[in-house]
């Protein structure tokens, strides 16, 4: 199943220390709470970083998405190559 992953310590959320490994299934809606899935990983997308607050995170996760949709359909011309403008204040 395509999917973003996300594999950090959440630095927006929590001040916790504890790596986590979040995957957001793209196009797909439904409960695997507690199911074991296989994921791979094709490409980093962006650094981990602190935003300002809960939608600036958000915005950022829906870029990261949809970058991650667009790699996985072969739309992007080289690993690294931003696909979508930066969010203005991020590198």
């Amino acid at each position: 199943m395509p999917s973003a992953i996300n594999v950090g310590r959440r630095p927006t959320l929590t001040d916790d220390a504890a790596d986590t490994v979040e995957v957001h299934l793209i196009d797909w809606s439904g409960d695997l709470r507690g199911k074991v899935l296989p994921v791979y990983f094709e490409a980093r997308i962006r650094a981990e970083i602190r935003f300002d607050g809960l939608p600036a995170l958000k915005e950022a996760v829906a870029r990261d998405i949809e970058e991650a949709r667009l790699r996985l359909q072969g739309k992007v011309p080289k690993i690294g190559d931003p696909v979508l403008p930066p969010i203005e204040g991020i590198r």
